[in-house]
């Protein structure tokens, strides 16, 4: 092997510019795609609780035979009983309608229905009055 002189092996500026470039140009093309899915997965997060919150206030309500009150705000819910309270903050994220839901202990739940939205996409949490079962849909 011969060796050459006055040439040192190594990364010259250029060529790290180069791959600096090509690595920006990658961030910007996913960033809106990477954005968008976090939105959405912190939508169905949200969605997700919001049904795990009635679910265990019909459940409560019917062991303990109370009346739980589930009210629905902008930025939160609230469910409240004579011994039960549970608080769900939508960080980011609004609820629509705010409205007053009303559980009964024997065994009747609200047709409730109501619309998480976050920045782009929004989510339907419809309690089914005939199974007590919370569903999550995407919205139209």
């Amino acid at each position: 092997m011969t060796r050459r002189r006055g040439r040192q092996a190594g990364v010259t500026l250029i060529e790290m510019l180069v791959v600096v470039a090509i690595i920006g140009v990658m961030a910007g093309i996913t960033y809106p795609s990477i954005t968008a899915g976090l939105d959405s997965l912190r939508l169905t997060a949200a969605a997700d609780s919001v049904a795990a919150l009635f679910n265990d206030a019909a459940n409560h309500a019917q062991r303990r035979q109370e009346w739980v009150e589930v009210r629905v705000s902008k930025h939160q819910l609230q469910a409240n009983g004579p011994t039960f309270r549970r608080q769900l903050d939508l960080a980011g994220l609004t609820a629509a309608p705010e409205q007053v839901y009303f559980i009964d202990p024997l065994g009747t739940l609200p047709g409730a229905q109501m619309e998480i939205q976050g920045a782009k996409q929004r989510r339907q949490v419809r309690l089914d009055p005939l199974t007590g079962l919370a569903e999550v849909q995407r919205a139209p």
